[in-house]
């Protein structure tokens, strides 16, 4: 992945989100397609429906009803990030969660994700240890001390879509160990934990020099990762995580 310019913050790429309720789409939306180097295998209803929503952005993106030749072109890069070498200016990413799938197009490189809101305190408290930041725990307990289930669930959510959605922008799947990186959902920016040297600086923080560049990063190399909520469905979050700041259209 290219690493951007801190500089360039003030550019914003405009963002497509399409939400559909599995089964809501028609047949046709989606011609027969298969994903270069996929075997054929049934597809499950929301996995179906979010192909669906991949085929209707892109006829958005070109301005014409894409041939089932084009869609077959779809790629898969090496962390399994899908692209259509056809289209390099057309970036996607889709989800899927419960009752709804969602897909987010953009001429910039994007990562969605749609998560159902847990209902199981208890367990998102033992999957927090795991994963999450000292800080992020102590959030979440802090609400659970106020009798606040609701509230520390979304919070949980919030956290959990932010990640994945930087895990699909980058591709890398797994492969990025969760430690190396954490939201900071206020300023709205993914921490990359730079390693080596003992220098652990987050890219996108505020610790900048007056050029806009991390202070400690003198000769502007750090990724900065911006990352976006955006309405969901009632008992969902939804999360986006860019290389550039977006400006959003509800599709």
């Amino acid at each position: 992945m290219k690493r951007n310019n801190p500089l360039n913050r003030d550019k914003k790429a405009k963002l497509n989100i399409l939400i559909a309720k599995v089964g809501d789409l028609p047949e046709q939306a989606c011609p027969g397609q298969t994903v270069s180097g996929v075997s054929a295998a049934p597809i499950r209803p929301e996995s179906a429906a979010a192909r669906k929503l991949v085929a209707t952005a892109l006829h958005s993106f070109l301005g014409r009803t894409p041939a089932p030749g084009e869609l077959a072109g779809e790629m898969r890069a090496e962390g399994g990030k899908p692209y259509y070498p056809a289209f390099p200016d057309f970036h996607y990413n889709i989800s899927h969660s419960g009752s709804y799938a969602v897909c987010a197009y953009c001429t910039q490189p994007v990562g969605i994700d749609l998560q159902k809101i847990p209902e199981d305190p208890h367990r998102i408290l033992l999957i927090a240890k795991r994963f999450f930041s000292s800080e992020e725990q102590e959030a979440l307990r802090e609400l659970q001390g106020k009798n606040e289930p609701e509230a520390m669930c979304r919070l949980f959510c919030r956290y959990w879509t932010a990640r994945e959605s930087y895990i699909k922008l980058t591709g890398r799947g797994l492969a990025e160990p969760f430690e190396n990186f954490r939201p900071d959902l206020e300023k709205g920016v993914i921490l990359v934990l730079k390693k080596g040297g003992g220098d652990q600086c987050p890219a996108g923080s505020e610790k900048e020099s007056g050029s806009g560049i991390p202070a400690s990063d003198p000769e502007g190399t750090a990724e900065t990762f911006y990352l976006s909520e955006y309405p969901a469905p009632g008992g969902y979050c939804l999360t986006v995580c860019s290389t550039v700041p977006l400006q959003y259209e509800l599709a």
